[in-house]
């Protein structure tokens, strides 16, 4: 019987350590966008580039703080800007636009049904 405990508990603490492990890689992919994101807007100088960034860098950050409440987002942006290279930016840009991409069409059925819906709930004259 002990050993089945302790064996469930080992069970249990690996995959709480996997589970970490995931979380902060995602967490340091979602910086990265944020960063890459960041760097492009301030290179862009284009008024659009800064409210598309400003949306992407508000999605990123969102992920981060949802994962990590209380987080200093800082010095992790520091760290995090630190370590990349113009080339990890433009894989970055790829990935995380794609990324922004995706949701964004997410977002566009949600506001399609919710259209239709609003639109057969009212009362035809």
């Amino acid at each position: 019987m002990k050993s089945v405990l302790i064996g469930a508990s080992l069970s249990v603490s690996l995959a709480l350590a996997g589970s970490a492990q995931a979380q902060q890689a995602e967490t340091v992919r979602d910086m990265r966008c944020a960063a890459a994101i960041a760097f492009m807007a301030a290179q862009s100088g284009a008024p659009d580039a800064s409210k598309d960034a400003a949306m992407g860098l508000l999605y990123f950050l969102g992920r981060v703080e949802g994962r990590e409440p209380g987080m200093a987002l800082e010095p992790a942006f520091k760290a995090t800007v630190a370590t990349m290279t113009e080339a990890d930016i433009q894989t970055d840009l790829v990935r995380c636009g794609a990324a922004l991409s995706v949701k964004g069409k997410e977002l566009q059925v949600i506001g399609k049904s919710l259209q239709d819906a609003s639109a057969a709930a009212k009362p035809v004259t």
